[in-house]
């Protein structure tokens, strides 16, 4: 059964876990994954600082598909 993808967002400036963890986990699924990489953008305020870059990237995988 396809449950479809799972999409990652990290801050490449976050301080709690380095982005290298979730390229790593990306890297080891069998699944589709999108990992996001949001520049500047730190670990529990990234959806409060960069919505905008959130949204975009939301959309264009809504209209282009995962």
């Amino acid at each position: 059964m396809d449950l479809g993808g799972v999409i990652i967002f990290h801050g490449t400036d976050d301080e709690s876990i380095p982005v290298a963890m979730s390229r790593t986990l990306a890297a080891q699924q069998k699944q589709a994954v999108r990992l996001i990489e949001i520049p500047n953008g730190r670990h529990n305020t990234l959806q409060l600082t960069h919505t905008e870059e959130i949204a975009k990237a939301l959309k264009k995988i809504g209209e282009s598909g995962f």
